[in-house]
């Protein structure tokens, strides 16, 4: 991704739905650990496998089809919660040699020319608006770590499993969503005392369950879908393992 420095001259402004045009066409959006509590009561969460230092992200998938968002109408934003990687959009850290500083990642020029929210004031200082985007950008870089813990004890307990979600649409048609990672209930079930109480001063337990029961997730999101596209209704969404 070809980030560009943040300049006051150039960022004075920004379009403030600028997070919500863009997430009107993700499906998925990343989520920090902290997150996922309040993401799993509104979304299904799933992991998947990331070429970053760490062996999984986490997601919250939004919608049944590609390049779409339920949760986005009229550029407006639906859900009680938005994920900060989509609400910080379209800035992002960039590392430098003593920490880091704000960058903008590739965006429309339109995003600054039409902005409506002060980044920066008369003074060159920033505004309210640009500190509380940079708060949430720290947010998620001081929770990358146990991100990575997270994950990596996740894989030691061999406490995951892929999925396939099979849409079925009333249409008789169906698609399948691949290689979406989830809890495996068995394994976690089989845990001994004393890997269930790693997990448990770690933090982490009340995170696995909520990844699990977040799966209930997909009903709400097959009436949703049904309600934006009543022609092209889904009947059931189905998981099975690879191969089945």
């Amino acid at each position: 991704m070809n980030i560009i420095p943040f300049d006051s001259s150039k960022h004075k402004k920004y379009l403030s739905t600028a997070p919500i045009l863009a997430a009107a066409q993700q499906q998925a959006s990343n989520l920090s650990l902290g997150e996922i509590p309040k993401a799993s009561c509104c979304w299904p969460v799933f992991l998947c496998r990331t070429k970053a230092d760490r062996p999984f992200d986490i997601k919250s998938l939004m919608s049944l089809t590609a390049d779409t968002n339920l949760f986005v109408a009229q550029s407006t934003w639906l859900a009680p919660y938005m994920p900060l990687s989509l609400a910080v959009y379209p800035f992002v850290l960039a590392k430098q040699d003593q920490g880091y500083s704000i960058a903008v990642r590739p965006c429309p020029d339109e995003l600054f020319e039409q902005g409506d929210t002060l980044l920066v004031n008369e003074l060159n200082q920033p505004s309210v608006a640009l500190k509380q985007i940079q708060q949430k950008l720290l947010t998620s870089l001081n929770e990358s770590a146990a991100l990575k813990e997270f994950g990596e004890l996740l894989a030691e307990f061999e406490l995951t499993k892929e999925i396939n979600a099979i849409v079925h649409y009333a249409d008789k048609t169906k698609q399948v969503l691949e290689s979406l990672i989830t809890i495996d209930e068995d394994k976690l079930a089989n845990l001994s005392n004393d890997q269930l109480i790693q997990l448990q001063k770690a933090g982490y337990l009340p995170l696995i369950y909520a990844i699990l029961n977040s799966i209930f997730q997909l009903n709400a999101l097959i009436l949703k879908h049904n309600q934006f596209y009543p022609s092209d209704k889904v009947e059931q969404v189905e998981l099975l393992l690879p191969g089945e």
